[in-house]
């Protein structure tokens, strides 16, 4: 085993006033300051102090097997073994520059958030109690990481691209009525990544220039959901400047709000898709109270985000213990009661969760103690089958919050978890055959104030998740729970104008309730916020590249089509709210229910034909009618325009019609409307749409 002498030395000097960790795990006083998730592997390294680099001597490889991601709240690594990691400190002030920050420990990729008093980096896992000891520190956890909020597609709609879409819900009669495209509206989208825009480009699913956040890095390699999106918004808003990405955590998506407004881009709109398990669903966390804060801060910038997709895949209600027929003993604990998913007449301990043949699911579950200060501890088991028959235990959480550590079967009890009222896991299907899991909820010890608990499930290939029993309400959670934010919620495209239309079972319901009015509250203050406020269409076809699938389904779909319909109106009835006019020409549809339909479907389906001659008719996802780029109509700054010729191009690089006038003023207007769309691209460079 290799001397680390000569490296302790060295970080004794490049850590300058920083405290130094005690040498025995025993005895150090900055491991509560780890979050559980990443406790052990910071045990089990600051107990061979010796190594040079732990991943050197092999002790990280005992835990990349539970550790790796993408599932939400397990620890990640990158290439060269360093861990991905959130410090929280006390105050904003308090946190180092970033200089200090690569000269302690050694950090890469360092992300501040910039409403809040967290920084984000890789560092590696040797130097995890060095990161606890910086003062100030109140806490190194896991970071909350994204998931898409797509669902793989399961029916197949006619391949007529977005154009559906953009029919369905008015974009096209609204715009070759009044010739507003959305020239001059910058749309932001944020989203898993944008892998193969370039592809989109050349063949004209997508605009050129498009803005690229400078700071995300993984935009190249991590999806092409956010292409998918870019290409949904151009469809029904062929003249926006659009700009891209594509964060991992929830503190790169707040530096993604930032960028977009900071960089000469300057987003009118933003678009996003992504959800946050594991952020706080009893009151607004951090996230939460961050997006807000941008949002208050640029009071011009629209936010429309998708609701989720997450009915049918989330329960909530209150603690209600069975007694067990056999007690439980996992790691030295003994478990005689479990929450009952049943009734009082027909009791029942498992909830189940149904598991696609190599996929993982994971689930969050959590309970309404106070945030920052749980009393409360609550464990997590789960089984292969039925626990009464054969059903083996396959994962479990005890005194830990996220990860996936499955259950060791020591005697030695796990420790209370910390710092916050959560716990997940996840569980693997590595056969060819579809599973049915079985969960368990098993309080350890303490008290939950109002006895609330929410258990929120995904998969990570975006199959749609199916938990038994399920709650028909109060599944939209994070950034899609504030009221600064237009949430989108989804309807299948061709059920637009059927008698018997209804919302997609999947997409995320409200109302949120909360407990607690803030992420410092400890007295419950129960509220309630409506939520979604919009529906969306999805299922259109988009153009697939790389490994992105089509059909387009899910609240990830309906988001970037909501957003078009305001890119249009901003350009046409400049200074108006585009969401109050796109919600007073929404309506229900017939298949919505005769009360509560508010909680599922917002203000219903908007039309935005219906402030055109053509009327409400031309709602049509089957009409094959495409935008006419340059034909009559009149859009901000242009007059109302009076043209009504035959234009015979169609899509986004159609003609247009002249309305019987001259040549020469023909060429005269044409000169002029380029001029009233010069747009700038960024600080440097100009182009002229036209």
């Amino acid at each position: 085993m290799k001397s680390s002498l000569w490296i302790l030395a060295l970080l004794g000097l490049s850590l300058g006033t920083v405290p130094r960790v005690y040498a025995q795990v025993g005895s150090n006083p900055y491991l509560d300051r780890i979050g559980p998730g990443l406790r052990p592997l910071a045990q089990t390294i600051e107990a061979h102090r010796s190594l040079t680099r732990a991943r050197d001597q092999g002790i990280t490889e005992t835990f990349v097997g539970h550790y790796l991601g993408p599932v939400p709240g397990e620890v990640r690594w990158n290439p060269d073994g360093d861990v991905q990691v959130d410090l929280t400190f006390a105050h904003r002030a308090l946190r180092p520059d970033q200089a200090v920050l690569t000269s302690a420990l050694g950090a890469r990729g360092v992300v501040s958030d910039p409403y809040n008093a967290v920084v984000e980096m890789w560092i590696p896992p040797e130097n995890l109690l060095d990161a606890a000891s910086l003062p100030g520190l109140l806490s190194v956890t896991v970071p909350h990481y994204a998931v898409v909020r797509r669902v793989v597609a399961w029916s197949s709609n006619p391949p007529n691209y977005d154009t559906a879409g953009s029919n369905a819900l008015g974009a096209v009669a609204y715009a070759n009525a009044t010739g507003a495209i959305g020239s001059g509206i910058h749309v932001g989208v944020i989203s898993d990544g944008a892998q193969s825009y370039e592809t989109d480009v050349s063949a004209g699913y997508l605009p050129n220039n498009i803005y690229i956040d400078p700071n995300d890095t993984t935009y190249g390699s991590s999806g092409n959901e956010g292409s998918a999106m870019m290409q949904i918004v151009y469809d029904s808003a062929p003249g926006v400047d659009l700009g891209f990405c594509g964060p991992t955590t929830d503190v790169q998506f707040l530096s993604c709000l930032n960028d977009f407004e900071g960089s000469g881009f300057k987003a009118n709109i933003i678009v996003d898709d992504l959800g946050f398990p594991g952020v706080a669903m009893f009151q607004n966390g951090t996230f939460a109270t961050g997006v807000a804060s941008f949002a208050q801060s640029n009071p011009g910038v629209h936010l429309v985000t998708a609701a989720g997709n997450d009915n049918g895949a989330y329960w909530q209600g209150s603690w209600t213990p069975v007694t067990l027929s056999t007690p439980l003993t996992l790691n030295g604990v003994t478990y005689t009661e479990a929450n009952n998913f049943g009734t009082s007449t027909s009791p029942n301990p498992y909830a189940t969760l149904f598991l696609h043949s190599n996929d993982t699911d994971y689930w969050i579950l959590e309970w309404a103690d106070p945030w920052q200060a749980p009393a409360g501890d609550y464990d997590v088991v789960v089984y292969n089958g039925n626990p009464d028959t054969t059903g083996k235990v396959v994962a479990c959480n005890q005194g830990t919050d996220i990860d996936s550590t499955g259950c060791t079967f020591s005697t030695t009890p796990g420790t209370s978890p910390g710092p916050n009222p959560v716990q997940g896991n996840s569980y693997k299907n590595t056969t060819s055959v579809n599973e049915t899991l079985y969960i368990e909820v098993l309080l350890r010890n303490g008290t939950n104030p109002s006895g609330l608990l929410k258990l929120i499930t995904g998969s990570q290939a975006s199959n749609e998740v199916r938990l038994n029993p399920n709650s028909p309400f109060g599944s939209i959670y994070g950034q899609s729970a504030l009221p600064q934010e237009f949430t989108a919620g989804a309807m299948d495209v061709f059920q637009v104008g059927s008698a018997n239309a209804t919302i997609e079972p999947y997409s995320s319901t409200g109302p949120v309730e909360f407990e607690y009015s803030s992420l410092a509250s400890t007295t419950p203050s129960p509220s309630s916020v409506p939520k979604p406020d919009i529906t969306g269409v999805d299922g259109v076809t988009i153009n697939p590249v790389g490994s992105f699938t089509s059909p387009f389904f899910g609240t990830s779909a309906a988001a970037p089509h909501i957003a078009a319909l305001l890119a249009l109106l901003m350009q046409h009835e400049p200074g108006q709210n585009p969401e109050t006019t796109v919600t007073n020409e929404a309506s229900l549809p017939g298949g919505a229910p005769a009360t509560g339909a508010g909680n599922s479907y917002g203000a219903g389906v908007p039309c935005l034909a219906k402030l055109t001659p053509s009327g409400a008719a031309a709602c049509n996802p089957n009409s094959t009618a495409t935008i006419n780029i340059s034909g009559g109509g009149g859009g901000s700054g242009s007059g109302s325009g009076s043209g009504s010729g035959s234009g015979s191009g169609s899509g986004k690089s159609g003609g247009g019609g002249g309305g019987g006038m001259d040549p020469l003023t023909l060429l005269v207007l044409g000169i002029l409307l380029c001029c009233a769309i010069w747009s700038r691209q960024d600080d440097t460079e100009y182009r002229l749409d036209c």
